[in-house]
């Protein structure tokens, strides 16, 4: 089933000591804090490279082996808060109306969320990042991680003898900000961008993987990475571009100078400036001053444990039942006895119906389990598929010709990017591709080089076949 933690109570209090997991497939970094300070304080850290893999593996190896390394260091504190790396996570943005009730942003974020994903919402956990920015609007970032991730990763820490106390992303941790900005954020090898408001995130969006710390990295590549931080700015809504004036690199020193070089240019085209701190965010650091301070952090996926007796009780206290339980009872004797024989009447009257119709519900029953099974293959944008077929026969079966980016923008343009063997093949894959069915306008944007010719250019995708082409 489908778990949203927004409106659920997180139940955590307070302890004086806590343990922060940054967790990787093989490998997880615990560092142990002292809460009963002003400030959590580090007693112990140490980092493990996993003989096994920590979500493949079976529960009880994984935990066994996390218990013995935890305890091989020292580390003894139960409570625990699991930070996932980011690319855990799927994110979706979403621009919310200021006029929209609460009821009604629950479903306009349950339908983009569906639009989103990837996968059926009943197979994942979702948390909510909410924003506002003021004087321009309302912002939200639904998160999904995938249901039998968090199922394996709470049964990796029961089997390690922890007690979970909160599991989010380690590139959504952030200290308060009073203003709007935007920070490209080192996490592992990758580069993500994270745009924080007062009180939210508005976006958290990975970028692509980091060049080499020296000059060695190919050039393409530092311009595949600024061409990405620009397209991803780009799709921020202009009020909030607007707001945001510097952008704050937040990477290891030996790549901040560089990439401060590479993307300068592509920032002052949209009107902001760049700002190397040369520092790396503690992601431990940051959790347990959340916790400590009792702040909910941006995204909340672990699912609080409450027994069925607590939540029928708090359920009956709310609403009142208990003190209303006696004359409640007594009518209901009453109406007992003058309502069995009606009911067992009905009873008799559906069972009937039932057995005429059980044949018709059994077919309606498979047909929604085949179209359940399927449902991943049907895609509205039929059209996006169409295009992708085009293009795809457009290039040689020999792999002189590859692809190394496709972007679909609005009204129906492509851009495509790649590498051609020689100057040759380029021409032949732009004739091939000039002349199939549905591709118009295409246009050579960027050509450089010879044997191998790097390339990018676009065209518009026209499923009637108007064709107005150029070399």
């Amino acid at each position: 089933m489908r778990v949203s933690l927004d409106k659920l109570p997180m139940g955590r209090g307070k302890a004086p000591r806590v343990l922060v997991l940054d967790v990787r497939r093989r490998r997880f970094t615990a560092t142990e804090f002292d809460l009963t300070g002003a400030e959590p304080q580090v007693l112990l850290t140490a980092t493990h490279e996993m003989a096994c893999d920590l979500l493949g593996a079976d529960s009880e190896v994984a935990g066994t082996e996390l218990r013995m390394a935890l305890e091989q260091a020292g580390i003894r504190t139960r409570r625990t808060i699991v930070c996932l790396p980011t690319e855990w996570m799927a994110a979706c943005p979403v621009e919310v109306p200021a006029d929209l009730s609460d009821e009604d942003v629950a479903s306009l974020l349950q339908l983009e969320a569906e639009r989103a994903f990837p996968w059926p919402l009943e197979d994942v956990v979702l948390s909510t990042s909410h924003s506002r920015i003021e004087g321009v609007g309302r912002f939200a970032v639904v998160g999904a991680v995938p249901l039998e991730m968090i199922n394996a990763l709470e049964a990796v820490c029961r089997a390690a003898k922890l007690a979970p106390a909160g599991l989010t992303v380690s590139g959504a941790l952030h200290e308060p900000a009073a203003e709007p900005h935007a920070v490209l954020l080192q996490e592992d090898d990758s580069l993500l961008l994270r745009l924080v408001a007062m009180d939210g995130l508005v976006a958290l969006r990975p970028i692509g993987h980091l060049p080499d710390e020296d000059e060695a990295s190919p050039e393409a590549v530092r311009e595949d990475l600024a061409r990405q931080v620009r397209v991803v700015l780009r799709t921020l809504p202009e009020a909030v571009r607007a707001r945001v004036a510097r952008v704050t690199l937040q990477v290891g020193r030996g790549q901040a100078a560089l990439l401060e070089r590479d993307l300068a240019p592509v920032l002052g085209k949209l009107d902001m400036s760049i700002e190397a701190t040369g520092d790396v965010p503690n992601v431990a650091a940051l959790a347990a001053t959340a916790y400590a301070g009792g702040r909910r952090p941006p995204f909340e996926f672990l699912r609080p444990r409450i027994s069925r007796w607590k939540q029928s009780l708090e359920s009956m206290q709310g609403r009142g039942i208990l003190m209303r339980g006696a004359i409640a009872a007594g009518v209901l004797v009453l109406l007992t006895v003058a309502t069995f024989t009606v009911r067992q009447a009905w009873a008799g009257n559906l069972e009937r119906r039932w057995q005429r119709i059980a044949a018709d519900v059994a077919v309606v029953e498979k047909i929604e389990t085949d179209i359940r099974a399927c449902r991943e293959w049907y895609d509205p944008s039929i059209k996006s598929l169409e295009m992708l077929k085009r293009l795809t026969e457009a290039f040689p079966v020999g792999g002189e010709v590859s692809a190394r980016s496709l972007e679909l923008r609005e009204r129906n343009e492509v851009v495509c990017s790649g590498v051609a063997r020689t100057a040759d093949d380029f021409r032949q894959f732009q004739k091939r591709l000039s002349e199939s069915p549905g591709v118009a306008g295409l246009r050579v944007q960027q050509l450089r080089g010879e044997n191998p010719v790097q390339f990018s250019l676009t065209f518009e995708w026209n499923p009637r076949g108007n064709r107005t082409n150029e070399g």
